[in-house]
């Protein structure tokens, strides 16, 4: 059993969309993460943050040094210094991701000091 409702354009939401696969990822936002789009086809910044804050997980952990370590290795990366600046801001501190970023942004500045 599908959990989702089957979400479709009417005719007349498509006749007045720019675009009707953004259109139809708005309705769906509006439908199955209860935001308010308007349904215009049109990928805009209300659009954006609305489709990025439905999918983020609220509850992943924060990176360990261990991983942060892997993961550097990984990507050929000898430096931790970038992969830590993100880890930072997608991580769950507590912190609204633009608190976390402008923490970052002021460590890396305070580091090429």
């Amino acid at each position: 059993m599908n959990k989702f409702q089957k979400v479709e354009l009417s005719p007349d939401e498509l006749a007045n969309v720019k675009n009707p696969n953004v259109a139809w990822v708005q309705k769906w936002l509006n439908v199955h993460a209860g935001t308010n789009l308007v349904v215009d086809g049109v990928w805009g910044v209300m659009s954006r943050s609305t489709f990025l804050l439905a999918f983020a997980n609220k509850n992943a952990p924060a990176i360990s040094e261990t991983e942060l370590l892997q993961i550097a290795q990984e990507l050929g990366d000898s430096n931790t210094r970038r992969i830590r600046a993100v880890a930072q801001v997608e991580s769950n501190l507590g912190k609204s991701g633009v608190a976390a970023a402008k923490r970052a942004a002021r460590q890396r500045r305070s580091q090429r000091k």
